[in-house]
């Protein structure tokens, strides 16, 4: 029994005396990436504005990377676009040459009303819509670009859908969220979420699950904006509310079970909706990511997005409710990303990180004190305070692409999404360049390597 008491010992007396290139307190992996130092830019140059961007990444098994988004080609046409980095971050050119490449489709991908999912094992889906811009289109593939099943249509062609997440259940199967509205329809109020469930292997809709609506406030418009899985169950939050009136914008929770239906036990009827209020007036305060936590042997659904108000600054907010759906005393928290003056807010990102009560945040781009764009990606509990032991600042690590190769111009990241594996964090981003010009831009973390025996 000694033994392997020793051995855990001796690996975590390793992992604390790593050397400064890989240690734990969250800056950017400067060994990660070879000469682009822990920050990587891909770039599909296909044609238009060369308007290249990321939807989703993964790490898979073997520390690769992978990424999935997609590549202008004309100022109304894109392609599907694929990179994938080696675990040392240089190029896998075993997959493609420079380690990416393009897939074109019929019908439509772009920089909104689209998702993607990535697998485990790297297969991947893309969900568009179809060639009559109605029903949702969706593409399935291997690693490699071997196509796994054919392009699939859902949804009533009497009624437009729009894509807004994309989500791989415990089971292998996906799950699209977003909204719908009748193809008729002239105002934001007709909108409501839905969710639908793919069977396994994506070849076609679920019949136990289907495709469902999503209603968080009957009259006004809802959109099913994140979804994450609660054991066998799945947890979807959104927006409630027209744009056009902020003033009124909240958010929805709904607790669904892998029937399809409600879980009642959730609130007495599966939903939460909310506004929050910031310095005394009502913010609109859409959710923008969620994830689950587990503290005190209790799980914690955590939802986070932006908190504005006119003419005040944006903030970031941290939300947590229990499985009864009832609120996290502590919570809503605003946060303040360090930006003083200037706008400390944006469109986070939550990622629930192994260990309990550990999530990552990390903000869209804003100003920093100086007018230039950074990120800031921080380590913090399901309340919202700071993890000071992880990253390099007190509201964490601060990310700006300064290669060469762009002129050392810092550039705002857009449309983050955090992938673990092995006591590293990953940002996958797009950086908005000259011109309307974007590049995928990745990121890796040093991390919890404390954990990286025993964690993924």
């Amino acid at each position: 029994m000694l033994k392997p008491f020793m051995a855990a010992l001796v690996s975590v007396a390793a992992s604390l005396a790593l050397p400064a290139s890989a240690n734990i307190n969250g800056s950017v992996d400067t060994s990660w990436g070879a000469l682009e130092a822990g920050r990587v830019r891909v770039a599909f140059d296909l044609g238009a504005d060369n308007y290249d961007y990321p939807l989703a990444t993964q790490v898979l098994a073997d520390g690769r990377l992978a990424a999935v988004g997609i590549a202008a080609v004309t100022p109304t046409a894109n392609q599907i676009a694929v990179a994938i980095r080696k675990a040392d971050g240089t190029a896998d050119t075993s997959i493609a040459p420079n380690g990416r490449y393009a897939i074109p489709v019929t019908g439509v991908v772009s920089s909104i009303d689209t998702a993607a999912a990535i697998a485990a094992d790297g297969s991947f889906y893309v969900i568009g819509r179809a060639p009559n811009l109605l029903q949702l289109r969706v593409w399935h593939y291997a690693l490699d670009g071997t196509v796994l099943s054919a392009p699939l249509d859902i949804g009533a062609a009497s009624t437009r859908y729009f894509a807004s997440t994309a989500y791989i259940d415990f089971a292998g199967r996906l799950l699209i969220g977003g909204y719908l509205e009748p193809s008729t329809a002239t105002g934001e109020s007709t909108a409501d979420g839905f969710l639908v469930r793919l069977a396994a292997g994506g070849a076609s809709v679920d019949s136990l699950f289907g495709l469902r609506t999503i209603v968080f406030d009957s009259g006004r418009r809802d959109d099913v904006f994140a979804i994450t899985g609660v054991g066998e169950n799945y947890a979807v939050c959104g927006r409630v509310g027209n744009l056009a009136q902020s003033a009124s914008l909240g958010f929805g929770i709904a607790l669904v079970q892998r029937s399809g239906a409600l879980l009642p036990t959730f609130n007495g009827n599966g939903l939460v909706v909310d506004q929050l209020a910031l310095n005394g007036n009502a913010a609109e305060s859409a959710c923008n990511g969620i994830t689950t936590v587990r503290t005190n042997n209790q799980t914690r659904i955590v939802i986070t997005g932006r908190a504005y108000v006119t003419g005040q600054f944006t903030r970031s907010y941290l939300f947590a409710v229990g499985l009864d759906g009832q609120y996290v005393p502590g919570t809503p928290s605003f946060i303040n990303f360090g930006f003083a003056g200037n706008g400390i807010g944006g469109f986070p990102n939550i990622y629930a990180a192994p260990g309990d009560d550990k999530i990552y945040l990390a903000s869209s781009g804003q100003l920093d004190v100086s007018g230039k764009y950074s990120v800031v990606v921080a380590r913090m509990d399901s309340l919202g305070n700071y993890d000071a032991s992880w990253g390099d600042s007190s509201t964490g690590t601060r990310v700006t692409m300064t290669a060469p190769a762009i002129g050392g111009t810092q550039r705002d990241l857009l449309n983050q999404n955090l992938s673990y594996r092995a006591g590293r964090l990953y940002l996958g981003a797009s950086i908005l360049l000259d011109a309307g010009d974007s590049d995928f831009a990745l990121v890796r973390f040093t991390g919890d390597t404390i954990f990286k025996a025993g964690m993924n």
